[in-house]
């Protein structure tokens, strides 16, 4: 509620407000489970650019914490909103976001590799160049399943190489 009231003037504090917050998120009771997955949604309409760079270490901190799977998944959700909310911003931040991303969609709970998995895809929507953006879902399970994508990937890429060669 008084994030809603005060708006973008919360923003210097949401720094400070997301640690809690994603403890919230791994809470045992679920009433507090809800109640912070609402509040993370509110906070993360009111972000400003500059906002999302004072949380994202904290996001990307958390995504690495497997002692609570949930604030791992809510971590996840929310760097997956932060392509809604300030794409330029998380396009700056992809060499950090994604090898966290990547980690965190390969773990053995199946909430947060699946929470890992959307938000790669979230986070490859923000991609601008029209070839990459259509790769990005092969490139994205590439990245979660090297085993058995990764030949589809590299034979995509060659492919959109050759492609551009030709013209």
């Amino acid at each position: 509620c008084l994030i809603r009231v005060v708006g973008r003037l919360f923003e210097p504090y949401a720094v400070t407000f997301v640690q809690p917050l994603l403890s919230s998120l791994s809470d045992g009771n679920n009433n507090v489970r809800q109640a912070a997955g609402d509040t993370a949604r509110v906070l993360m309409q009111q972000l400003s650019a500059h906002g999302i760079r004072q949380i994202l270490p904290s996001l990307l901190e958390a995504l690495e914490d497997d002692s609570q799977w949930r604030s791992q998944q809510g971590a996840a959700q929310l760097l997956g909103a932060t392509a809604y909310c300030a794409p330029k911003v998380l396009s700056q931040c992809l060499p950090q976001v994604i090898p966290k991303l990547q980690a965190a969609a390969v773990v053995t709970h199946m909430k947060v590799s699946d929470a890992a998995r959307q938000a790669l895809l979230e986070v490859g929507g923000v991609i601008r160049n029209e070839e990459v953006r259509i790769l990005s879902p092969i490139l994205i399970k590439a990245l979660v399943e090297p085993e058995l994508a990764t030949a589809e990937a590299l034979k995509s890429l060659a492919e959109t190489r050759d492609r551009k060669s030709v013209v």
